[in-house]
């Protein structure tokens, strides 16, 4: 487990999920679809496109509401997530015999402050470049005896910080705009008896991200070599800086509107037994209209050049790409028994998930279109297929997916010798559903003429089975299995822990609603977990802490990604269970005092992933290309073999006491190559290694006034270096990247007030 308290988080500057993942070992951040979507893995258990998470998110024991099948989107911690928090915690390894929905990779548990008995609160400023400015605040009104009430908000702007070189559309790109909402309030009619209340809400409209082309496969060796001109073309105009960009799209935007309230009730129901009811409903709604891939292709015609494109993420007016309504409903109990010689807790799991209404994406590839005529009516659409290809389209995905999860756990802790030896054993069973329709809207608007802008001659199904305009198919996955875990603590020295443990995990089947026919549902996976480790807190000779651990991860069917482009549907991605893979690997954390004043911390993460087997189900004949992102023998994608976070902090010595505590402190990330795609998709299949420096300088209790200031600055070194690659080099001829983010700086200004 890794844990941020909220000083912590703002030493480092933590304000998203990416963030989290940057200065988290063994946590890695998928960022394909910008900040705002970016989903999580842990130890090499990655979500990938349009299957459920590995890494469960919470806030306030309630999973993060689910997206919908189009893009990453829900699932996750969204902007606005990381203020006014008692802690962060990350736990790693397969979950679910505790809480809430069972995952494969671990879980990320996000704690808000709860009211307190206090009249108190706080408001604090940031400024800093990228034109940034963020204000955020919080006040605790103890109303009654009974009655406990808090108040928070978060707001934030920014420039972007990708530069768009194509004259059209916003200047910049990876910008921030959002505004959260939250409050919260807590109710004890009677000692025993406690009602917990929250409620949030965030509203989020930026430029969204663009991936940056920046190489060209000149080989001749090129599947589909097409557009091969056109990225030289591109990249024969060198850019001025390394944040460039290029996007075509007039008015790109992604935004994210989501509430949701959590009421927990917790009842001591005797010395012996406490029964906690959570329940949850939220709702989450996002639209992306994107260039996505930071193409500006142009082609010639007889008076200059017009954009060529080659795929984006786009929406159809008043549809949005995704809208799901959430509700979740939990019962636990817990207590202790045989002289609190016995501890245990047990729960039943529900969580439904529905559409609001379709939702989805329309897109135009490989053709030139006039966006502005892309509406709802496709007799408007007016395109030139100038290219003359066979793949040139407008293709529209709309539908709807739904989940159903229900499950019974429990777990107890014996301690056979008490203070010294305990056994752990835990079960759960789970059931999964999903459902979802293609609706009668996904098909291809593929017949548009060379030589001018006009409107579509025909269509065709997406399904390739049905015949237009009745295109619409219903797909269905159900899933069941035990999972459980059994493990032994012992405590051979006081302040000490040496464990062992062994854990099943299991992550549910689903659909794929955009999929092509004939690979659009998939199985679960499975994972079999080994772990041990040792934990120890000493005094000599100075006080710290030190931990250790080991895993061992066998883990069968997984559900691996894999690029298609097929005959009746534009470039896509299906989810088959692949195989069989292992990961292994060791984590080290310590933490000292080594004199009076100064604290300093190092972490270690060795990951060791392989795919040893990859068994492609048939592939239907309308696939032209399907290329998985690992091939037998591969690293798993996204998993770096060493991972180092060195922190160091230094109380100054020469500062009195009544003029407040002044601090700098400093972070260190290492992080090693990681392989994003297949060797053979790509000659740029592995992510270079990167490293980060992040310095922070806070005065609290300024002068003795209540009012605290900080300094910070992140990616100090200035380095630039990049988190994703899509694939396309071998298939398509150009291979495009999601830039990290550059230095950045800033000050903030807080004032703590008491009633």
């Amino acid at each position: 487990m890794t844990v941020f308290d909220q000083k912590q988080l703002d030493q480092r500057n933590i304000v998203n999920a990416s963030d989290l993942g940057t200065y988290t070992p063994s946590l890695s951040v998928n960022r394909n679809f910008g900040d705002d979507s970016s989903s999580f893995a842990i130890r090499g258990f990655t979500q990938e496109l349009r299957t459920t998470p590995s890494v469960g998110v919470y806030f306030a024991d309630v999973v993060a509401p689910r997206g919908g099948g189009s893009i990453t989107a829900g699932d996750g911690a969204g902007p606005g997530a990381f203020f006014d928090l008692e802690n962060v915690q990350v736990l790693k390894g397969p979950q679910g015999t505790l809480f809430g929905r069972n995952t494969t990779g671990g879980d990320v548990l996000i704690v808000p402050r709860k009211p307190t008995d206090e009249w108190e609160g706080y408001f604090e400023s940031s400024a800093g470049n990228f034109n940034m400015l963020r204000f955020t605040g919080a006040a605790n009104a103890p109303l009654h005896d009974m009655l406990k009430v808090r108040l928070g908000f978060d707001q934030q702007t920014r420039d972007g910080y990708l530069h768009n070189t194509s004259g059209v559309g916003p200047r910049d790109f990876s910008d921030v705009g959002y505004a959260s909402f939250r409050a919260s309030a807590v109710l004890t009619p009677w000692e025993p008896l406690e009602n917990y209340s929250l409620f949030t809400y965030l509203s989020s409209e930026n430029n969204g991200g663009v991936q940056q082309l920046f190489a060209c496969n000149s080989t001749g060796q090129v599947m589909l070599p097409i557009l091969l001109p056109f990225c030289e073309q591109q990249l024969a105009h060198p850019s001025g800086s390394f944040y460039d960009v290029a996007s075509v799209f007039p008015n790109p935007k992604s935004e994210i509107h989501q509430w949701q309230t959590i009421n927990t009730t917790t009842w001591k129901a005797t010395d012996y037994v406490t029964i906690k009811n959570i329940f949850s409903v939220a709702h989450l709604d996002t639209t992306l209209n994107s260039a996505l891939f930071g193409t500006n292709f142009q082609a010639p015609t007889a008076t200059g050049t017009i954009p060529l494109f080659f795929s984006n993420a786009g929406t159809v007016p008043g549809i949005p790409t995704t809208s799901q309504n959430s509700s979740v409903e939990e019962v636990r109990a817990l207590g202790h028994a045989f002289d609190d010689r016995l501890e245990w807790q047990g729960g039943l799991y529900y969580e439904k998930s529905n559409p609001d209404g379709l939702s989805g994406s329309q897109s135009a590839n490989y053709i030139s279109c006039d966006l502005s005529t892309l509406g709802t009516n496709p007799a408007d659409f007016r395109c030139n297929n100038i290219q003359n290809d066979f793949l040139a389209a407008v293709s529209r995905s709309l539908g709807t997916i739904s989940y159903e999860n229900k499950a019974v756990y429990g777990q107890g802790t014996f301690h056979l010798l008490p203070d010294v030896l305990s056994l752990t054993g835990g079960i759960r069973y789970t059931w999964d559903t999903t459902n979802g329709t293609s609706d009668q809207t996904a098909y291809l608007f593929d017949q548009f003429p060379q030589g001018g802008f006009f409107p579509p001659s025909g269509a065709k199904c997406v399904s390739g089975s049905g015949t237009f305009p009745n295109c619409g198919i219903g797909l269905s996955q159900t899933s069941d299995a035990p999972t459980g875990t059994f493990g032994v603590d012992w405590h051979p020295l006081e302040d000490s822990l040496v464990y062992a443990k062994y854990t099943r995990g299991y992550r549910q089947g689903s659909v794929n609603i955009n999929g092509v026919e004939g690979l659009n549902t998939f199985g679960p996976e499975h994972v079999d977990t080994y772990e041990a480790g040792a934990k120890r807190t000493f005094g000599i000779p100075f006080p710290g802490t030190f931990d250790i651990a080991g895993f061992y991860n066998d883990f069968r069917d997984q559900q691996l990604q894999v690029g298609v482009i097929s005959s009746s549907f534009v470039p896509t991605t299906a989810i088959v269970n692949a195989g069989h893979s292992t990961i292994w690997g060791m984590e080290m954390a310590a933490n000292v005092e080594p004199v009076d004043r100064v604290r300093l911390g190092a972490a270690y993460t060795y990951l060791n992933t392989k795919l040893n087997s990859l068994d492609l189900p048939p592939l239907p004949p309308t696939v032209l290309i399907a290329v998985p992102t690992a091939a037998t023998g591969d690293r798993l994608p996204y998993t770096p073999n060493n991972e180092v976070v060195l922190t160091a902090s230094y109380r100054l010595p020469f500062v009195p006491e009544r003029a407040g505590d002044v601090t700098p402190s400093a972070t260190y990330v290492y992080t090693d190559n990681e392989q994003a795609v297949t060797k053979s998709a790509s000659a740029f299949h592995t992510i270079p290694s990167h490293q980060l420096l992040n310095l922070n300088l806070s005065w609290d209790r300024i002068m003795g006034y209540p009012v605290d200031a900080s300094v910070f600055v992140t990616n100090v070194l200035g380095e630039e270096y990049w988190t994703f690659v899509p694939g396309t080099y071998n298939a398509l001829g150009f291979e495009t990247r999601v830039l990290g983010q550059p230095r950045m700086y800033g000050m903030r200004l807080r004032y703590n007030f008491s009633l």
